[in-house]
């Protein structure tokens, strides 16, 4: 019982930063809008790992895993999460930097 409760709050969280990620991708200006977004997709990561995990466990009906290895686990999630957004950032920045087209030009991506 206890983990449908957790499970509800959450989906329930999830919602809410998926919200959020949503609303801060269509609003404009926003000058840390890549370090927060990247923030809510850690945030969303380490979500669904949990709501993934609760899950698995009630299919076996093993007892629960100890909060040592979830903690874990989680840290490595986010430890991802922080590289790749990095390296996006590494990215943007490039990107962002080498695109100063003439007026009226549209500056396009290079692919490496």
């Amino acid at each position: 019982m206890k983990d449908t409760a957790e499970m509800a709050g959450l989906r329930t969280l999830l919602k809410n930063v998926n919200l959020e990620y949503r609303a801060l991708l269509r609003g404009t200006g926003h000058e840390g809008k890549l370090v927060k977004l990247e923030e809510l997709k850690e945030r969303r990561l380490a979500l669904m790992f949990r709501i993934a995990e609760l899950r698995r466990r009630q299919a076996t009906d093993e007892p629960p895993v100890a909060k040592h290895s979830q903690t874990r686990a989680l840290l490595t999630v986010a430890l991802m999460a922080r590289a790749m957004a990095a390296t996006v950032q590494r990215k943007w920045a490039r990107w962002l930097g080498g695109s100063q087209a003439p007026s009226g030009a549209t500056a396009v991506p290079s692919s490496e």
